[in-house]
């Protein structure tokens, strides 16, 4: 399909904005002026370097078609675990206070195991209305911290090998939501770089 050169320069110009509002407002606004991003079909990624030159954070995330939802995963040096978030802004939000949710991830239509949960973070200012939502895997009672960090890393494996996940969002007050995201480009852009998740 052919594209117009005004066509292919305000898809730049949004995603780069993507990257910046993503930067910014929501995993790690204090280093946003060093970044080098990347893209990859569905996914961006911005990586962060410390004062030597080494990657110190990055940053991977995608936006779901015509809504205002993304799905990014965030791995710093300073943080044992990766990040794994929904973000929901203005009319797609939640809730209105902070919650806690049953979450059920599908790769491809296929249900994983694994048992998550939803933490809602609520922001509302005048820059900013969203539901920040961290999905964090359930702890096993008498697991050890190393079978934690084992089972993020199964997990994000089980996200480089898909093509799509749905994120079910679920809490006993509230309208159960699904949110439906492309994985096209996430191995591509995380595999090199994971070592900074761990």
């Amino acid at each position: 399909m052919f594209h117009s050169p005004v066509s292919i320069c305000s898809n730049r110009l949004i995603s780069r904005f993507y990257v910046f509002v993503f930067s910014v407002l929501l995993f790690l606004p204090g280093l946003v002026a060093s970044a080098e991003s990347k893209v990859n079909q569905d996914y961006h990624l911005s990586l962060y370097k410390d004062v030597q030159g080494s990657v110190d954070a990055l940053e991977l995330f995608t936006k779901a078609p015509d809504k205002r939802e993304f799905f990014g995963i965030t791995c710093s040096m300073q943080s044992p675990m990766p990040l794994i978030q929904v973000i929901l802004f203005d009319d797609e939000i939640m809730s209105e206070t902070p919650k806690l949710l049953t979450v059920t991830l599908a790769i491809d239509g296929v249900i994983l195991k694994q048992k998550l949960q939803g933490i809602i973070k609520v922001v509302d200012n005048a820059d900013e209305f969203s539901n920040k939502i961290r999905l964090e895997l359930v702890t096993q009672k008498g697991s050890s911290f190393k079978d934690l960090q084992n089972s993020y890393r199964v997990l994000l494996k089980q996200l480089q090998q898909g093509k799509a996940v749905t994120v079910q969002l679920e809490h006993r007050n509230l309208a159960t939501k699904k949110v439906n995201f492309s994985l096209k480009g996430l191995g591509n852009l995380l595999v090199p770089n994971q070592n900074i998740c761990f």
